[in-house]
């Protein structure tokens, strides 16, 4: 049966609000983060991918090399068996760069939705790595035919880490020229518009390693302009597709209303655009959606718990090792910030505050003072704020560099906080917290943190108590070590450019 096309014309309701954008007008760039479309190219969601795998396969040769030449031509080492065959050497790096290939695919190295930023690619490097070499030195103990050096295959594992991050960061910062000119851009739409839509602009406009462009939003009936541009009406999406050129439509309304856009699959069954669906977490007291196939039966898995048992065995271990290495290296700073606070302004050097910890534990949390004795005596408790008037002059600058948290070393030391975990609140917070947030309480299964997982997205000082709760139960329900380098990675370089500190 063919389908009857109609232009999408703009309804009355648009002239009703005021300062709406018309159909079809470009999406503001704080609204959207994108860039402008200018110069874009279709069909170039392989790109970056491309990218990375020449960037990968030209990397690991260089190191190849380079270990070789190291370990048996420059003299460095010594050589009691005699330089080996180049040749052969040569034809095991061919089978070298096909078994880590294929770990990386397995890894998801070259899925942007799953490795958006570089971050992500260090973290995964150093795992992809791991388990190539592994499985590279295994295969050679297993293979008679010749005899390879294992301090090679040590020195390969370093050097093609090193040289795999410098090409990642190279091939990123290409994309990123690319994305420039409009190429590699998904260009997608959204339908729903509710406090997940909010969540989801946020987050692309944070992670613009995504590579999507958000091009305005699709109205359902009884939906009026709003503050993205509206490209057209739900009835309409075919031709709404067809106009804005459109790759994908990101799906945000809630479960209960999941018959609203049952008409948008069947409408784009027989075309090449990508629908997702993105539910509202908050809303289904969710945070990792898990898809499992049981004997042919789809099964939705609403909750996970990960940090149990022996994991809490390695992260605690994970925490000894790397606040002792910090205590130690940072003993000089911290004894300078000391001085600095204590001849700036009246009062203590260290900040104590009751927190509450795991299980509802309360502790004292320890941090440089940086506002005045009295900051509380007229307010009560307050959480801070951008430009709080209570901040001394020492103290805003040690918030800038997010220094003042370093006593919190010890706090993790002695087992009352982890390095990373949810932020500790106050007890007279939690109290009235766990009662109006659903699953509020959860957070308190682990040890609290110096930094988590809803500050490196943002949401920190007086940002709403729910999304980051939501963050929170989201770390827990997915944490692994190399999730606590990633947070710990992305904390120091939101440090470094002063990023969410007050």
């Amino acid at each position: 049966m063919q389908r009857t096309r109609t232009e999408v014309q703009p309804t009355s309701g648009a002239s009703k609000t005021a300062g709406a954008p018309r159909f079809g007008e470009a999406p503001p760039p704080e609204l959207a983060g994108a860039v402008p479309s200018r110069l874009r190219i279709r069909n170039t969601t392989l790109v970056l991918p491309s990218i990375l795998l020449a960037g990968d396969l030209l990397m690991l040769e260089s190191a190849f090399l380079s270990v070789y030449w190291a370990r048996f031509l420059s003299g460095w080492f010594a050589v009691p068996k005699g330089v080996p065959d180049l040749a052969i050497y040569l034809l095991g790096s061919l089978g070298m760069l096909l078994v880590f290939l294929v770990i990386f695919h397995a890894h998801g190295m070259y899925d942007l939705r799953r490795r958006p930023t570089f971050a992500d690619d260090i973290t995964g490097l150093a795992r992809s790595v791991i388990t190539a070499t592994l499985f590279l030195v295994a295969i050679a103990f297993f293979y008679r035919g010749y005899s390879f050096s294992r301090s090679f295959a040590l020195g390969f594992m370093a050097t093609s880490y090193v040289a795999l991050v410098a090409g990642r960061l190279f091939a990123r910062y290409l994309h990123l020229l690319a994305r420039a000119h409009g190429v590699g851009l998904e260009r997608v739409a959204v339908l729903g518009r509710n406090a997940a839509q909010e969540r989801l602009l946020r987050a692309l406009r944070q992670r613009p390693g995504l590579g999507m462009e958000v091009a305005g939003e699709i109205l359902l009936a009884d939906d009026e302009p709003g503050r993205l541009p509206a490209l057209g009406r739900l009835a309409q999406v075919e031709q709404v597709v067809e106009r804005h050129h459109l790759d994908g439509i990101l799906v945000t309304l809630p479960l209960r209303e999941v018959e609203r856009f049952l008409p948008l699959l069947e409408a784009l069954a027989d075309s090449q655009v990508r629908v997702t669906f993105v539910p509202d977490l908050q809303d289904l007291r969710a945070t990792n959606l898990r898809l499992q196939s049981v004997a042919g039966l789809p099964f939705l898995e609403l909750r996970q718990v990960t940090l149990t048992g022996i994991h809490r065995v390695f992260k605690r271990a994970f925490d000894l090792v790397v606040a002792g290495l910090f205590c130690v290296l940072g003993a000089p700073l911290m004894l300078g910030i000391a001085l600095v606070v204590r001849l700036t302004s009246p009062g203590p050097v260290l900040f104590r505050q009751q927190r509450v910890g795991r299980d509802g534990t309360v502790f004292q949390m320890l941090k440089f003072r940086t506002m005045r004795q009295d900051a509380e005596s007229h307010t009560g408790p307050v959480f801070a704020r951008a430009g709080d008037p209570r901040t001394t002059p020492a103290g805003r600058w040690l918030r800038r560099l997010s220094l003042d948290e370093l006593p919190q070393l010890y706090n993790v030391l002695r087992g009352e906080m982890s390095l990373v975990g949810p932020r500790p609140e106050r007890p007279v917070f939690v109290e009235e917290f766990r009662s109006a947030i659903p699953r509020y309480f959860e957070r308190h299964k682990v040890r609290c943190g110096i930094t988590g997982w809803a500050q490196v997205n943002g949401l920190r000082g007086d940002t709403p108590l729910e999304e980051r709760t939501l963050y929170d139960i989201y770390y827990l329900e997915n944490w692994s070590l190399a999730l606590d380098v990633k947070i710990l990675a992305l904390t120091l370089r939101s440090v470094l450019s002063r990023r969410n500190a007050y």
